[in-house]
């Protein structure tokens, strides 16, 4: 979906597109993936679903700051606001859902 986005998002050509799409999907798929992935590996998180919230904080704060890595990178070259504000709400929704307690009557 990146890709796609960024084809049709009004770059130069579809070179540069596909570019900022790859690296939307390095920065936003990739790395956090590979944070989750090593976090297993090295024995500091139980699986890659991460089942207990406790351990979700870490990788979902490193996570976002590789989103707004790009984002930033992205502001750069002037990225629209419709775009901006989407990566804002996805992360305002993102974060206090997974950090939330479980309801004890549904455990």
């Amino acid at each position: 979906m990146p890709l796609a986005v960024a084809h049709t998002a009004g770059a130069p050509s579809w070179i540069a597109g596909l570019g900022w799409g790859l690296l939307a999907v390095l920065f936003g798929s990739l790395v956090p993936y590979g944070i989750i992935y090593f976090g297993v590996r090295r024995g500091t998180l139980t699986d890659h679903h991460i089942g207990v919230r406790e351990q979700r904080h870490k990788p979902l704060g490193y996570g976002l700051l590789s989103v707004l890595t790009v984002s930033r990178v992205r502001l750069r070259d002037h990225t629209t606001s419709q775009v901006v504000a989407g990566a804002v709400v996805g992360a305002l929704v993102a974060v206090p859902t997974s950090s939330c307690p479980r309801n004890p009557a549904r455990t």
